[in-house]
C-alpha cells in the first residue's frame, strides 16, 4: 500500500514522543500492533526504520533490521547533519532489499492459515464411570473473525467404545460422522460432552476433529485421548 513517508515518519515520530513524555521512559517504542499487522520500529544513532509486516516477528529479524539500521547509517555519515533531502541518503534499498525478499515466497493466505492454527483450538479431557465415559470438549476461538460450518468429528474404535450421546443436544449428520455446531464468534468458546459406553478393556484412542470455515477457507483442529 502506497504510503505517505513524511507523514508515516512524522506520526511515528510523534506517537514515540508522546510515549517517551507520558511514561517518563528513555527507551523507544518497539512496535504498534493492528490486527495480525504489526509496525516493527528499530531506532539507530539519527534514523529510524520502520517495517510494516503481516504476521509475527522474531529476534532473528529484529536482528536484520538493527544490522540494516546499522550499515545505512555507516554509509551514510551525512546523517548526523541531514538537510532534509531523501536523495541525498545512498543505499538504503541495497540492505533493505536482502531483507523484503526473505518473505517472496510468502502469502498472506499462508499467515492467515498459521494464525488459524493458533487461534482455532480444540481440547478435551474425560471422566470414566463405570463404563461410560464423558468427554468434555472445548471449542475455543482466539481469532478476530468468527468461523462457520462446524462440524465435531469423533474418531475412535468402534470395537471398544460406542457413541450415545451428546450435551446439549445438536443435530448429528451420519453422512460424514459430525455433529454439527455451526458458528462460534469471535473470542468465544463453546463446550460439550460426548458420551461413550466401553464395548471392550484396554486402552482406546479417541481423536476428536473440529472442521470449521473462516474467510472463505476450510480448517481443522483436533484433539486426541487415549481412553483408558
Amino acid at each position: 500500500v502506497k504510503t505517505d513517508s513524511d507523514i508515516m515518519s512524522g506520526m511515528l515520530t510523534a506517537i514515540n514522543d508522546f510515549v517517551q513524555d507520558s511514561f517518563n521512559t528513555e527507551g523507544d517504542l518497539g512496535s504498534i500492533d493492528y490486527g495480525n499487522n504489526k509496525i516493527i520500529l528499530q531506532r539507530g544513532t539519527n534514523s529510524y526504520l520502520a517495517a510494516v509486516i503481516y504476521g509475527e516477528v522474531d529476534k532473528i529479524f529484529k536482528g536484520k533490521l538493527i544490522n540494516a539500521v546499522r550499515n545505512i547509517e555507516k554509509v551514510n555519515p551525512n546523517m548526523a547533519n541531514w538537510n532534509g533531502d531523501a536523495d541525498t541518503i545512498l543505499h538504503t534499498e541495497h540492505y533493505l532489499q536482502t531483507i523484503i525478499d526473505e518473505t517472496k515466497q510468502s502469502t498472506k493466505e499462508m499467515v492467515d492459515n498459521y494464525f488459524s492454527e493458533k487461534e482455532i483450538v480444540l481440547t478435551s479431557n474425560y471422566e470414566k464411570v463405570g463404563d461410560v465415559i464423558e468427554v468434555q470438549v472445548n471449542m475455543s476461538n482466539y481469532s478476530a473473525a468468527g468461523i462457520s460450518n462446524c462440524k465435531l468429528v469423533p474418531e475412535f474404535n468402534s470395537l471398544n467404545l460406542s457413541l450415545i450421546g451428546i450435551e446439549p443436544d445438536v443435530f448429528y449428520s451420519f453422512t460424514d460422522n459430525s455433529f454439527i455446531v455451526g458458528e462460534i464468534e469471535s473470542y468465544n468458546e463453546v463446550a460439550f460432552i460426548l458420551k461413550f459406553r466401553t464395548k471392550a478393556a484396554g486402552t482406546s484412542p479417541l481423536d476428536i476433529k473440529m472442521n470449521y470455515e473462516q474467510k472463505g477457507r476450510e480448517g481443522v483442529a483436533n484433539t486426541l485421548l487415549e481412553i483408558v
